[in-house]
């Protein structure tokens, strides 16, 4: 039967692939794509040139003519740009397929992982990243279902003290920095046992990027391509950080990405020892994986909504523990699991309204009635966005201050369209971002607190 169920899920996720390959934007996985290839070719990925040559050449034809002139970015690490190199030796159609087809089983090894870690139902952890994962991540091709798959395995590995395993899996997830670092520190200072195979791993990671791209390349992307990555979106109506918010309030904005990226080293070192005292609460090392990427998405420099699902794993096994603070982690899932910026879409409102049902009557279990109550709660909420976005353009003119990047980098092209048409400022674009703040918030309560 398991075998079965298996076979079942793979070719299901083979056709949603092939399909969404060829329907889905797609764009982040375009650049990552793109800046392999360039860097197979011996050029540098982080160049305006011929990174954009390349994207072009991916573009279907029914791709509007805005993004053809536009070069996305792809500001990874060169160790991660290297994991991406057997990817550009396909042609786009074919990688596009595979990496879809990819995110999907990852989040399915999600959902799996934190079954096996918690006590909750099928329904009601699925319920909990469906729009977190799929409709915000899959569709533009970020691997976030990747990293959350990595965290998750990594945590139910370190639970049952397999820390090869889990040592390899949290190293995957250094392909997002601010994500997979303060899990690797974590790992590495609260469990020795670990601390010979994250050391052979990040060796392995580093010689691998140094072969492909050369060491040089390290140099430029801390020095250059992380500052200006971070300036070109630096007012963002789609920026969760601390930095967006300083800007908001007139801070000249190199001053608003150092006090953001202080703020993060704060996060991460406050997330890594809340991890060692909420481990040892529960008794549970699955902890020590999984608070700390949660606790550094309050504040940082450059923090995009989508990578708010990696909260969601710490709110589910906190659930699952006795004399835990339940209602407060399940506010807090409950905030993070719908993707509030699509609210554009009436069709948000439907969805967020049944996955609110779902999640108080199969997650919480509570009656129907109560579950009917919660989910009216959140329809009325998303309504209210979906309505201030029909008053408000989604997107308009900039309220952003003039910046200036060297033009020779891929930011330069991001930053123009960023600042023209993403940076508006508007009421929508705070009250949008409220919701998932809350959650944060509400997350990091509930793992500092006790029962409630």
């Amino acid at each position: 039967m398991r075998a079965a169920t298996i076979f079942a899920f793979l070719l299901l996720a083979a056709v949603a692939a092939r399909f969404l390959a060829n329907d889905a934007f797609l764009g982040d996985f375009r650049a990552f794509y793109c800046g392999a290839k360039v860097a197979l070719q011996h050029a540098d990925p982080y160049r305006e040139q011929p990174l954009h040559r390349c994207e072009l050449s991916t573009m279907p034809p029914r791709m509007t003519s805005a993004w053809r002139w536009i070069t996305i970015p792809s500001p990874l690490p060169p160790y991660a740009i290297a994991f991406f190199a057997p990817f550009a030796m396909l042609s786009f159609a074919q990688a596009a397929t595979i990496w879809v087809f990819l995110l999907l089983c990852g989040t399915a090894v999600t959902v799996i992982a934190l079954l096996r870690l918690t006590s909750h139902s099928p329904v009601g952890v699925i319920s909990a990243l469906a729009l977190s994962l799929f409709a915000s991540s899959i569709m533009v091709g970020q691997p976030v279902p990747l990293w959350t798959a990595g965290l998750s395995l990594a945590a139910l590995f370190a639970k049952q003290q397999r820390m090869a395993l889990a040592a390899a899996c949290v190293s995957l997830t250094l392909t997002s920095p601010q994500i997979g670092l303060a899990a690797f520190l974590s790992m590495f200072l609260w469990l020795p046992r670990s601390r010979v195979w994250l050391s052979v791993y990040l060796a392995c990671i580093i010689a691998l990027a140094v072969a492909l791209l050369g060491a040089h390349a390290f140099v430029e992307y801390v020095t250059s391509v992380l500052p200006m990555h971070a300036l070109s979106e630096v007012a963002s109506d789609d920026q969760y950080s601390l930095t967006v918010i300083l800007q908001a309030v007139g801070m000249p904005y190199r001053t608003a990405i150092a006090l953001g990226s202080a703020s993060y080293v704060v996060m991460a070192v406050v997330g890594i020892g809340l991890a060692r005292v909420v481990a040892s609460r529960y008794r549970d090392d699955a902890l020590i994986v999984l608070v700390p990427p949660a606790v550094v998405l309050i504040g940082g420099p450059f923090m995009h909504f989508t990578l708010m699902a990696v909260a969601i794993p710490v709110g589910l096994v906190l659930m699952s523990k006795k004399d835990s603070p339940k209602n407060v982690a399940f506010a807090a899932i409950l905030l993070l699991a719908i993707p509030w910026p699509m609210a554009q879409s009436f069709a948000l409102a439907v969805l967020a309204t049944a996955i609110a049902f779902l999640l108080a009557w199969r997650l919480r279990g509570l009656a129907l009635s109560q579950s009917s109550i919660v989910a009216a709660a959140i329809a009325i909420l998303a309504l209210a966005l979906h309505y201030m976005y029909g008053v408000r353009p989604i997107h308009g003119v900039s309220m952003g201050r003039p910046i200036a990047i060297d033009a020779a980098f891929a930011q330069a092209s991001w930053a123009k369209l960023i600042f023209g048409s993403f940076s508006t400022g508007d009421a929508v674009s705070w009250v949008k971002r409220i919701p998932t703040w809350v959650g944060l918030v509400t997350l990091f309560l509930g793992a500092t607190a006790r029962s409630i």
